[in-house]
């Protein structure tokens, strides 16, 4: 993509040096000729310092501005590279938050009820998934939002940051009831495994968004 833009402005400033030459010595032609036309006596001296002249303004003109155009295509690579590997570690970062979502979802309502080992280990796991998703909402927000796919990979990040989150509260919820009182109480984690679900679905969506990141 970067390498077509600038094949594209090289080909924008060949396009321009070249009319600007063209019609400096289509111009300079008319001025220099005597009329009429048809008794007019090439000179090749004049039209030598003329083709010189012209070669020496577009030499000028060139300079500055392939200088401009490398530079500015210098500083948009540079920006490309840094959003693309900004994108392939949020992509890792939530494959490993959704990795510590699956631990804790093996970890809820097993063996014996008011365990303490058990109730510090899923305590610890939901806090762990908290600073994650934390950190995570914080580097899609340092993203530079320059345009519609960079746009809808934050989007798609940040929707599955909330839906890890949302899921870790509804896990610790169910094991507090399970270490509740109430004996009869029926573990239903339906909704838990349909959000899981989604998640694959949201981690899958992301790594195609990011192709279209890619330099």
């Amino acid at each position: 993509m970067a390498k077509k833009e600038l094949k594209n402005k090289i080909k924008l400033v060949g396009f321009w040096t070249f009319g600007g030459v063209f019609w400096y010595l289509v111009i300079s032609f008319f001025l220099l000729s005597e009329y009429p036309i048809q008794d007019f006596i090439f000179d090749h001296k004049k039209a030598y310092d003329v083709l010189k002249d012209a070669l020496t303004i577009a030499a000028s003109f060139l300079a500055p501005v392939a200088a401009f155009v490398l530079f500015t295509d210098w500083r948009e690579q540079h920006k490309l590279v840094k959003l693309e590997k900004d994108a392939e570690q949020i992509i890792h970062n939530i494959y490993i938050a959704n990795k510590t979502l699956l631990t804790f979802f093996n970890s809820i309502c097993v063996g014996e009820k008011k365990q303490m080992s058990t109730y510090l280990k899923v305590f610890e796991l939901r806090n762990d998934i908290y600073l994650q998703t934390n950190m995570l909402f914080n580097d899609i927000k340092r993203v530079n939002l320059h345009d519609l796919n960079v746009q809808m990979f934050c989007i798609e990040a940040a929707k599955s940051l909330i839906k890890i989150r949302e899921c870790a509260t509804e896990m610790f919820e169910v094991q507090e009831k399970y270490d509740a009182d109430d004996l009869s109480y029926l573990i239903d984690i339906k909704k838990i495994s349909n959000t899981l679900d989604e998640l694959v679905v949201n981690q899958e969506k992301l790594s195609e968004i990011s192709v279209d990141l890619k330099i």
